[in-house]
């Protein structure tokens, strides 16, 4: 049985690797399946119920009142409900009505799995492409290996956990039939494609040049491509829904060509004007021999692909759309080698930018929300704490090099491959490829987990508000509380909302040069009997910034009545003071200036010790 299992095994992976590798690779994306999982795919499959309800029509009226608005064409909708007939047939699929957008695990995990099918569809269609062009199945397989273990690809679908992986499989198909010079399935498939997200159009556009010169075939092809779209725009159009919410979004994904958050350059007349070169050199060029049409479709598709993602302000699941290009311009670099270290190195810069530019929805919070969701209730820390977002600029100056990689490996490294070297220079590379795959998915795996599972002793020292549950904040405030010295002293009591008790936080400034003089925190019980005190230095004061008072948990602290004292040991010339409201914010507490009653609450915040 083990003999049987494994001779399968050897049947799909390249003669070069080892059914360990097959194993290992299993492993490791089934445990990015299960672990992560984005919030956006709730919203969608959720959403894609209504038509397992009868709301075929009103779609996207009847959505609007529970999902807010239905983002995409129905296509991708229809996919989905097809796909959870089986969940729905067994009750096993939510109410979103009464229990929300958010998917259970059976849900999640059964949704997902379309997910995975459409990757290693991908895959395989990938595998064809090349053995159509190069007619090796030892090839064929390690190309697709490539793309299989992209690290990037592997984000997008198994962490991620997206849908562009649809959109892939049938741009993918399409360029299948491109290079089959099936021109009509071309089209087709492209067409399904741009329906799902219209970035297919940028590799559409030029490779239908490069194939055809003819005005009358390539304005039929062309209406070919946006047939898919005009038809489900035009069975919706009569819906307000469907029109508010689907050319919205296309609205905003246009406006985003003029953003600069994640691109090097102004977008609009970089991308305009290099794509329309792209376009002119793929009409004007005609290619007699086959080999070279392969290569300068790939190369052109890559490049087309690269302008977009360099220009506008990306999401990161789009980037799963390049990766198979990526992998089908292996085909034709030398030292492949350099091209899997760019692809780690590219993953670092990736990373970088995404757990800095969405924090909390694309990073460690992506556990909170995947098939195993139960094992991380609370999550101390954070990717981007881990990744200063002081060189987010620089891993996007290297992500954008990246984007072009394959194409600069391919200019500067002389003579092109014969097409019986190709093999050798693949096969050869066996530790780059390992290194490429499990290193780049560790890039964000590992510090996610240690995010995830960091003791408390050393998460407190990158962030000291982790492991804490954060209680009473006053920050209503619009006054000082007036000087602070040997003279004069506050005090503000407060009721502990939660046990162990352990931090107070102030908000101090300095009224004058306060350089020799020392601030003392002190906690005192409903006896006004000291707990715990601090003392810090006068000179460490900034300006209207927030100081911890930390002392060991108060483990029943819960229900009881507290003081915070502020003293200084300055003059009157030499004080401190701290920031108030002007009014009573807090009714469960007081403000005391040297025991007597003040109007007005200290701004402070509590925390408690998990």
């Amino acid at each position: 049985m083990i003999d049987r299992t494994m001779g399968k095994i050897r049947g799909i992976i390249p003669e070069n690797l080892r059914g360990s590798d097959f194993i290992l690779y299993i492993l490791v994306i089934m445990g990015c399946y299960l672990l992560f999982q984005q919030a956006d795919l709730f919203y969608t499959v959720s959403s894609s119920y209504a038509y397992l309800k009868g709301h075929i029509i009103d779609f996207y009226d009847y959505n609007s009142q529970i999902v807010s608005k239905g983002a995409y064409l129905p296509l991708i909708y229809i996919i989905f409900a097809i796909w959870n007939i089986p969940l729905q047939l067994l009750g096993l699929t939510h109410d979103v009505t009464v229990s929300g957008l958010t998917l259970n695990a059976v849900e999640l995990a059964w949704t997902k799995f379309l997910i995975v099918v459409f990757y290693f569809a991908t895959t395989h269609v990938i595998y064809i492409i090349v053995k159509t062009i190069t007619g090796q199945s030892q090839k064929a397989k390690y190309i697709a290996v490539i793309f299989a273990t992209s690290p990037i690809a592997v984000f997008a679908a198994f962490i991620f956990g997206q849908y562009d992986i649809v959109g892939v499989f049938l741009t993918m198909l399409g360029f299948y039939f491109y290079i089959k010079h099936d021109y009509f399935k071309f089209s087709f498939f492209f067409s399904l494609a741009i329906s799902l997200k219209m970035f297919p159009m940028i590799v559409f556009v030029p490779l239908l040049l490069l194939a055809e010169k003819r005005i009358v075939r390539l304005i039929v092809h062309g209406v070919i491509a946006v047939a898919a779209t005009i038809l489900q725009i035009a069975i919706y159009y009569h819906s307000v829904s469907f029109r508010n919410s689907v050319f919205t979004l296309a609205g905003e994904r246009v406006s985003t060509l003029t953003e600069f958050s994640l691109s090097l350059l102004n977008s609009s007349p970089y991308l305009i004007v290099l794509f329309t070169i792209i376009c002119i050199y793929a009409y004007v060029k005609n290619i007699d021999q086959e080999a070279e049409q392969y290569k300068t479709a790939i190369n052109i598709s890559l490049l087309s692909y690269a302008l977009l993602f360099s220009t506008i302000a990306w999401n990161p699941q789009w980037l799963m759309i390049i990766t198979p290009f990526f992998a089908l311009s292996y085909l034709f670099i030398k030292d492949i080698s350099r091209a899997y270290l760019m692809d780690i190195i590219g993953m670092f810069s990736f990373i970088y930018i995404v757990v800095n530019q969405w924090p909390h929805h694309v990073d460690v919070s992506m556990l909170s929300n995947g098939v195993l969701r139960s094992l991380f209730n609370y999550i101390p820390l954070y990717n981007y704490q881990l990744f200063p977002a002081r060189f987010s600029h620089v891993a996007m100056g290297i992500f954008f090099v990246y984007l072009f990689s394959p194409l600069l490996i391919q200019l500067f490294q002389g003579a092109n491959l014969v097409k019986d070297e190709v093999t050798d220079h693949l096969i050869q590379s066996n530790h780059s490829l390992r290194a490429r795959f499990y290193l780049g998915v560790s890039i964000f795996v590992i510090p996610s987990l240690f995010c995830a599972w960091a003791p408390k002793g050393i998460a407190r020292i990158i962030d000291p508000n982790s492991y804490t549950i954060p209680g009473l904040v006053i920050t209503s405030v619009d006054a000082q509380a007036g000087n602070i010295n040997k003279n004069i002293s506050l005090k503000q009591s407060f009721l502990a909302e939660n046990p162990n008790l352990f931090r107070v936080n102030v908000q101090l400034s300095a009224l004058a040069k306060a350089d020799d003089c020392e601030i003392t925190f002190a906690l005192l019980d409903d006896k006004a009997s000291a707990i715990a005190s601090q003392n810090i230095d006068c000179k460490a004061i900034v300006e209207n910034a927030f100081y911890s008072f930390n002392f060991n948990p108060i483990e029943n602290s819960k229900g009881k009545i507290y003081y915070l004292e502020v003293k200084s040991n300055g003059t009157s010339k030499n004080s401190i003071t701290a920031w108030k409201s002007s009014k009573d914010v807090y009714q469960l507490g007081k403000l005391y200036k040297n025991d007597i009653e003040e109007t007005g609450d200290l701004s402070i915040a509590l925390f408690y010790d998990r």
